[in-house]
């Protein structure tokens, strides 16, 4: 049964159930929807996103988003507002095909260059919250036994630990 018929100005590339409202990746925004008596009503938008949504998960309050040139963002939505603030995001630009979210803090993706890897949140919302000094820590990378080529980079104030692996191709 069709209960609305709502149009956007860009192609939607993802939607998700949340919270009583429907989420959309609607070319390079983030949007809430509530269902209102003629249409879907736009709640909040989050504007200017450096490449489009193309998945959208949720857990509890928290909104993980992949764009499909930018990696993994994690936001929160402040009802009163009715707007979007960026939690945490990937500091590496990776070109994402799939995304999982395995728990409350950690995604899985792939993406176009036959790559896997996991990215993981801090664990408090006070280490989300806080603005520490900007640095990267590398570390070297590594192969392991079976011919994989592993990375790892830590950022303090994005995501704690992203791993990458490179399956076959060098």
């Amino acid at each position: 049964m069709l209960l609305h018929r709502t149009t956007v100005e860009d192609v939607p590339y993802a939607l998700h159930g949340w919270s009583e409202k429907l989420l959309g990746g609607v070319g390079d925004s983030l949007r809430a929807y509530e269902v209102g008596k003629k249409k879907l009503l736009r709640k909040a938008e989050l504007k200017s996103l450096n490449s489009p949504v193309n998945s959208i998960h949720s857990m509890g309050e928290r909104i993980f988003a992949t764009e499909i040139a930018d990696s993994f963002h994690i936001y929160k939505y402040r009802s009163k507002e009715q707007t979007f603030y960026d939690i945490a995001d990937d500091i590496l630009p990776r070109y994402v095909t799939c995304a999982a979210m395995l728990d409350y803090h950690t995604m899985a993706g792939g993406d176009k260059f036959e790559n896997i890897f996991v990215s993981r949140a801090p664990p408090s919302n006070l280490q989300l919250m806080q603005t520490p000094k900007r640095t990267t820590r590398t570390t070297p990378t590594a192969t392991s036994s079976a011919g994989r080529t592993v990375t790892s980079t830590v950022h303090p104030s994005r995501w704690s630990r992203c791993a990458a692996f490179s399956w076959g191709r060098s």
